[in-house]
């Protein structure tokens, strides 16, 4: 088969965006991937496992859907500015927290409840959760 020294035409889905302009690429990527589409967020943060909220360093769970509100978890502070808190999505869906006294919660995204699980022995280090650098 012979080839040309000619490049193949861009794809259709390739476009110019503003890098600072968040919500503009996040709406190009949905519109080009179907169900997939870029949320916005640190890069420590992670999705709760339905995709709907960002766990990020507070008890303040953000929607990625335009429109949607945010959930507030019954432990731990609401900001990172409010004090520390550690965060996981458990593999049931809830959110793990262990608080600055070294307590564990297992939290139901909606309606925001948690229950205390126990204390975290020791009394060095941050207790993080394995495999979770948040």
């Amino acid at each position: 088969m012979e080839t040309t020294g000619t490049a193949p035409p861009a794809a259709s889905f390739v476009q110019e965006v503003p890098v600072s302009d968040d919500e503009a690429y996040a709406d190009l990527f949905a519109a080009q991937s179907g169900d997939r589409r870029l949320v916005a967020g640190a890069i420590d943060a992670q999705l709760t496992l339905d995709g709907r909220y960002v766990v990020d360093w507070s008890s303040t769970l953000q929607p990625t859907r335009r429109g949607d509100e945010p959930v507030y978890l019954a432990v731990g502070p609401r900001s990172a500015e409010d004090g520390v808190a550690w965060y996981a999505v458990d593999t049931d869906g809830s959110i793990l927290v262990a608080t600055a006294d070294r307590t564990v919660y297992d939290c139901v995204i909606a309606p925001g409840s948690c229950t205390e699980l126990s204390r975290l022995s020791g009394d060095g280090g941050d207790p993080e959760f394995i495999g979770v650098d948040m």
